[in-house]
Protein backbone atom coordinates (compact mmCIF):
# COMPACT_ATOMS: atom_id res chain seq x y z
CA UNK A 1 0.00 0.00 0.00
CA UNK A 2 1.24 3.32 -0.88
CA UNK A 3 1.41 5.05 2.25
CA UNK A 4 0.41 9.03 2.35
CA UNK A 5 4.09 10.69 3.21
CA UNK A 6 5.40 8.63 -0.16
CA UNK A 7 2.19 10.30 -2.25
CA UNK A 8 3.45 13.76 -1.08
CA UNK A 9 6.97 13.37 -1.53
CA UNK A 10 5.91 11.82 -5.52
CA UNK A 11 3.73 15.15 -5.49
CA UNK A 12 6.47 17.14 -4.94
CA UNK A 13 9.23 15.62 -7.31
CA UNK A 14 6.54 15.69 -9.64
CA UNK A 15 5.67 19.55 -9.22
CA UNK A 16 9.51 20.50 -9.52
CA UNK A 17 10.10 18.48 -12.87
CA UNK A 18 7.28 19.87 -14.60
CA UNK A 19 8.19 23.41 -14.63
CA UNK A 20 11.56 22.15 -16.15
CA UNK A 21 10.51 19.47 -18.62
CA UNK A 22 8.00 22.33 -20.03
CA UNK A 23 10.83 24.66 -20.49
CA UNK A 24 13.62 22.58 -21.69
CA UNK A 25 11.71 22.23 -24.97
CA UNK A 26 12.86 25.45 -25.98
CA UNK A 27 16.91 26.67 -25.42
CA UNK A 28 16.84 30.58 -25.04
CA UNK A 29 19.72 32.42 -26.38
CA UNK A 30 21.78 35.49 -25.96
CA UNK A 31 19.74 38.51 -24.41
CA UNK A 32 16.27 36.76 -24.83
CA UNK A 33 14.27 35.54 -21.46
CA UNK A 34 11.83 32.97 -20.25
CA UNK A 35 9.24 34.52 -18.42
CA UNK A 36 7.12 31.48 -18.55
CA UNK A 37 6.39 28.11 -19.95
CA UNK A 38 5.16 29.40 -23.36
CA UNK A 39 6.51 33.14 -23.17
CA UNK A 40 9.91 34.45 -23.73
CA UNK A 41 11.29 37.89 -24.32
CA UNK A 42 13.80 38.20 -27.31
CA UNK A 43 14.83 41.57 -26.18
CA UNK A 44 14.42 44.42 -23.97
CA UNK A 45 13.48 48.11 -24.71
CA UNK A 46 17.66 48.48 -24.64
CA UNK A 47 19.88 48.99 -27.41
CA UNK A 48 22.67 46.53 -29.37
CA UNK A 49 20.67 43.51 -27.99
CA UNK A 50 20.46 40.01 -29.39
CA UNK A 51 18.05 36.93 -28.42
CA UNK A 52 16.90 33.39 -30.12
CA UNK A 53 14.42 31.32 -28.88
CA UNK A 54 15.09 27.78 -30.40
CA UNK A 55 12.33 24.53 -30.10
CA UNK A 56 14.88 21.43 -28.97
CA UNK A 57 13.20 19.10 -31.52
CA UNK A 58 13.63 19.60 -35.05
CA UNK A 59 10.94 19.13 -37.02
CA UNK A 60 10.84 16.97 -41.00
CA UNK A 61 9.91 19.41 -43.80
CA UNK A 62 8.01 16.27 -45.22
CA UNK A 63 5.10 17.13 -43.05
CA UNK A 64 3.00 20.06 -43.14
CA UNK A 65 3.16 22.67 -40.03
CA UNK A 66 0.86 25.51 -38.92
CA UNK A 67 2.25 27.46 -36.24
CA UNK A 68 0.41 30.18 -34.18
CA UNK A 69 2.16 32.82 -31.90
CA UNK A 70 1.04 35.81 -30.23
CA UNK A 71 3.97 38.59 -31.02
CA UNK A 72 4.70 41.60 -29.50
CA UNK A 73 6.83 44.25 -31.55
CA UNK A 74 7.33 47.22 -28.60
CA UNK A 75 5.59 50.54 -28.32
CA UNK A 76 8.19 52.91 -29.93
CA UNK A 77 6.99 54.19 -33.34
CA UNK A 78 10.36 54.03 -35.64
CA UNK A 79 12.39 51.60 -32.99
CA UNK A 80 14.16 48.46 -34.15
CA UNK A 81 14.93 45.80 -35.29
CA UNK A 82 12.15 43.38 -35.49
CA UNK A 83 11.90 39.90 -35.08
CA UNK A 84 12.25 36.41 -37.07
CA UNK A 85 10.41 33.00 -37.47
CA UNK A 86 13.46 30.89 -38.78
CA UNK A 87 14.00 27.04 -39.64
CA UNK A 88 17.35 25.76 -39.91
CA UNK A 89 19.66 22.97 -39.44
CA UNK A 90 22.20 24.16 -37.51
CA UNK A 91 21.56 23.71 -34.27
CA UNK A 92 19.63 25.35 -31.43
CA UNK A 93 22.60 27.70 -30.10
CA UNK A 94 21.71 30.62 -33.39
CA UNK A 95 21.78 34.09 -33.44
CA UNK A 96 23.23 37.08 -34.61
CA UNK A 97 22.90 40.75 -33.75
CA UNK A 98 22.03 44.27 -35.46
CA UNK A 99 19.23 45.19 -38.18
CA UNK A 100 18.98 41.31 -39.16
CA UNK A 101 16.65 41.09 -36.63
CA UNK A 102 18.93 38.13 -35.04
CA UNK A 103 18.65 36.38 -38.41
CA UNK A 104 20.96 37.27 -40.82
CA UNK A 105 23.65 35.92 -41.95
CA UNK A 106 22.11 32.82 -40.82
CA UNK A 107 22.61 29.60 -43.72
CA UNK A 108 20.78 27.59 -45.02
CA UNK A 109 18.07 29.04 -43.46
CA UNK A 110 14.49 30.16 -44.80
CA UNK A 111 13.05 33.00 -42.56
CA UNK A 112 9.79 35.06 -41.93
CA UNK A 113 10.67 38.24 -41.15
CA UNK A 114 8.54 41.18 -39.36
CA UNK A 115 10.98 44.48 -40.28
CA UNK A 116 10.26 47.95 -37.80
CA UNK A 117 12.78 49.90 -38.92
CA UNK A 118 13.49 50.91 -42.73
CA UNK A 119 17.29 49.96 -43.87
CA UNK A 120 17.95 51.78 -47.14
CA UNK A 121 20.85 49.59 -48.00
CA UNK A 122 17.85 46.49 -47.63
CA UNK A 123 15.56 48.29 -50.11
CA UNK A 124 13.38 48.37 -47.52
CA UNK A 125 9.87 49.98 -47.78
CA UNK A 126 9.14 52.83 -44.74
CA UNK A 127 6.09 51.05 -43.66
CA UNK A 128 6.35 47.89 -41.05
CA UNK A 129 6.49 44.76 -43.46
CA UNK A 130 6.64 41.25 -43.67
CA UNK A 131 8.73 39.19 -45.98
CA UNK A 132 10.42 36.07 -46.55
CA UNK A 133 14.07 35.43 -47.14
CA UNK A 134 16.49 32.39 -47.37
CA UNK A 135 19.52 32.52 -46.47
CA UNK A 136 20.08 35.20 -43.84
CA UNK A 137 20.03 38.03 -46.53
CA UNK A 138 18.01 40.49 -45.51
CA UNK A 139 17.65 42.52 -49.02
CA UNK A 140 14.71 42.85 -50.59
CA UNK A 141 16.14 43.23 -54.29
CA UNK A 142 14.23 40.53 -56.14
CA UNK A 143 17.72 38.27 -55.79
CA UNK A 144 17.74 34.58 -55.33
CA UNK A 145 17.21 35.00 -51.43
CA UNK A 146 14.18 37.10 -51.58
CA UNK A 147 11.64 35.02 -51.57
CA UNK A 148 7.99 37.17 -51.03
CA UNK A 149 7.34 40.42 -50.18
CA UNK A 150 7.95 42.56 -48.60
CA UNK A 151 4.59 43.40 -47.79
CA UNK A 152 3.71 46.65 -45.71
CA UNK A 153 1.69 46.61 -43.01
CA UNK A 154 -1.38 48.96 -43.38
CA UNK A 155 -0.98 49.86 -39.59
CA UNK A 156 1.91 50.41 -36.67
CA UNK A 157 2.64 47.17 -35.58
CA UNK A 158 4.91 49.17 -32.72
CA UNK A 159 1.60 49.77 -30.77
CA UNK A 160 1.96 48.19 -27.45
CA UNK A 161 -0.63 45.42 -28.50
CA UNK A 162 -0.20 41.84 -29.56
CA UNK A 163 -0.55 40.70 -32.42
CA UNK A 164 -1.34 37.30 -34.38
CA UNK A 165 1.49 35.71 -36.45
CA UNK A 166 0.89 32.39 -37.99
CA UNK A 167 3.05 30.52 -40.89
CA UNK A 168 2.73 27.76 -42.86
CA UNK A 169 4.22 24.51 -44.98
CA UNK A 170 2.36 22.77 -47.43
CA UNK A 171 5.39 20.06 -48.87
CA UNK A 172 2.75 18.84 -51.20
CA UNK A 173 2.36 22.02 -52.91
CA UNK A 174 6.09 23.38 -51.97
CA UNK A 175 4.11 26.54 -50.09
CA UNK A 176 4.87 28.56 -47.61
CA UNK A 177 2.31 31.14 -45.90
CA UNK A 178 2.70 34.11 -43.82
CA UNK A 179 -0.01 35.57 -41.67
CA UNK A 180 -0.80 38.91 -39.58
CA UNK A 181 -3.69 38.86 -37.76
CA UNK A 182 -5.67 36.54 -39.48
CA UNK A 183 -4.20 38.75 -43.31
CA UNK A 184 -2.01 36.32 -45.48
CA UNK A 185 0.71 38.97 -46.75
CA UNK A 186 3.17 36.51 -47.88
CA UNK A 187 2.88 33.35 -50.13
CA UNK A 188 6.27 31.56 -51.70
CA UNK A 189 5.90 28.38 -54.04
CA UNK A 190 9.42 26.32 -54.21
CA UNK A 191 11.27 22.92 -53.05
CA UNK A 192 12.87 24.31 -49.74
CA UNK A 193 14.28 20.95 -49.00
CA UNK A 194 15.74 20.77 -52.40
CA UNK A 195 16.24 24.31 -52.84
CA UNK A 196 18.00 25.75 -49.54
CA UNK A 197 18.58 23.02 -47.40
CA UNK A 198 20.53 20.56 -50.09
CA UNK A 199 18.09 18.06 -49.37
CA UNK A 200 18.03 17.40 -45.67
CA UNK A 201 14.45 17.96 -44.26
CA UNK A 202 14.93 17.85 -41.03
CA UNK A 203 15.22 21.61 -39.33
CA UNK A 204 15.34 23.75 -35.97
CA UNK A 205 12.50 26.43 -36.24
CA UNK A 206 12.35 28.94 -33.31
CA UNK A 207 11.75 33.23 -33.10
CA UNK A 208 14.80 35.71 -33.22
CA UNK A 209 15.17 39.29 -32.31
CA UNK A 210 17.55 42.30 -32.43
CA UNK A 211 17.73 45.57 -31.52
CA UNK A 212 20.61 48.27 -32.71
CA UNK A 213 20.91 52.29 -31.83
CA UNK A 214 16.55 51.97 -32.23
CA UNK A 215 15.15 49.57 -29.45
CA UNK A 216 12.10 48.03 -28.37
CA UNK A 217 10.52 45.42 -26.53
CA UNK A 218 9.68 42.33 -28.00
CA UNK A 219 8.04 39.24 -26.97
CA UNK A 220 6.52 36.10 -28.02
CA UNK A 221 4.55 33.33 -27.03
CA UNK A 222 3.69 30.18 -28.56
CA UNK A 223 -0.11 28.82 -28.74
CA UNK A 224 0.01 26.89 -25.40
CA UNK A 225 -2.49 28.36 -22.90
CA UNK A 226 -0.60 28.55 -19.54
CA UNK A 227 -4.26 28.82 -17.87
Amino acid sequence: MITATFKKLFALALLAFLPNALFSQYQVNGNALSLSCNCYQLTANVGNQSGSVWNTNSISLTQAFDFTFEVFLGCNDGGADGIVFGLQPIGTGVGTSGGGMGFAGVAPSVGFYVDTYQNGSDFDPAADHFSINANGVTLHNGGVNDYAGPASFPFNIEDCNWHTMRVAWNPATFTLQGYMDGVLYLTYTGNIVANVFSGNPNVFWGMTGATGGATNLQQFCTELNTD
